[in-house]
């Protein structure tokens, strides 16, 4: 029995240097670690997007992470989705060369829908309701957080 556990053993190890040496074909050198920045476009004026991705494009950044907490843009009103300014945000990182890494944005509901629906926010252990202006104080189990977080989700894909 040992000996067949050895010989298993060892084929799987000569299997895995096998591959570890065949790792040019997947992981090109130039292309070992990749580097991207964050970016809140939603809390900066239009007019300086275009100059903050060519900037992130000049410092060498192939990635912009953004979209997160946008959620009362992109929502401003309930069933009432803005994509524009989106749109225009992903159009101008890709002018730059800027790779998009778009986020849903339901770490942070709009503030609407905690004066409408209360219930979506989390209770702690010292039973305190969470409230309107930090991030992920809702309850992720509460069925109206998750529908609506689905809708939103769903539109911002559709999109």
């Amino acid at each position: 029995m040992k000996g067949k556990v050895f010989s298993i053993a060892l084929l799987l190890l000569i299997n895995f240097l096998a591959i570890a040496q065949n790792t040019k074909n997947f992981f090109p050198e130039d292309k070992l670690m990749t580097v991207g920045t964050f970016y809140f476009p939603e809390h900066w004026p239009q007019s300086q997007w275009d100059r903050d991705f060519a900037k992130m494009n000049e410092m060498g950044f192939e990635y912009v992470h953004m979209g997160e907490f946008s959620w009362a843009m992109l929502e401003p009103e309930e069933g009432l989705y803005d994509f524009e300014w989106l749109d225009k945000a992903v159009e101008l990182a890709a002018k730059h060369g800027l790779k998009v890494m778009l986020c849903t944005p339901t770490a942070t509901t709009p503030v609407w829908m905690g004066i409408k629906y209360p219930e979506i926010y989390h209770i702690d252990e010292n039973y305190q309701l969470g409230e309107h202006g930090s991030r992920q104080v809702n309850s992720n189990s509460n069925p109206i957080y998750r529908d609506f977080s689905a809708k939103i989700i769903h539109h911002l894909g559709k999109r």
